[in-house]
């Protein structure tokens, strides 16, 4: 499916509006409370440690998604960051084995992918536009007609 110049440039300036990174941050941060809460009752309980470690950094990823709405790397990687540390302090709250801490990558990559929003087709082609260059030239989105002007 080919998308037009116009639709792009109009997908990429809502996905930029639409994002708030620091709002995101802010999110991550509140949402420490709720999972710190729910390590105490978890730390209660008989559970799988490795399930109950994984939950944190998902529900920290998830409200930066819906707060923040951001796709780009550079905004997620705080939200990653804090997922990691809550990750931590939720092995000291269970007081489980130090040999966890190897997990510590996973936690991040889980909160760092649960952060970003899903994109629309045409945000994916607008995306591939600007990393490409083509939103320089007015074409109709289409990348081999930007060659052939090019060769000609």
């Amino acid at each position: 499916m080919r998308y037009t110049h116009e639709e792009m440039e109009l997908a990429l300036a809502e996905l930029t509006k639409n994002a708030k990174p620091m709002h995101g941050f802010v999110a991550a941060l509140f949402a420490c409370m709720p999972t710190t809460a729910l390590c105490y009752v978890i730390s209660t309980m008989t559970a799988i440690p490795l399930v109950t470690l994984i939950i944190p950094p998902v529900i920290i990823g998830l409200t930066a998604r819906f707060v923040g709405r951001t796709y780009y790397i550079k905004h997620r990687l705080p939200i990653g960051m804090i997922g990691s540390a809550m990750y931590l302090i939720s092995l000291g709250i269970l007081q489980l084995n130090p040999a966890f801490t190897l997990l510590l990558p996973i936690t991040f990559y889980i909160a760092f992918s649960t952060a970003k929003i899903k994109l629309n087709p045409v945000d994916i082609w607008a995306f591939e536009g600007l990393e490409l260059g083509t939103f320089g030239t007015k074409t109709d989105g289409n990348i081999e007609k930007k060659h052939k002007v090019i060769l000609e």
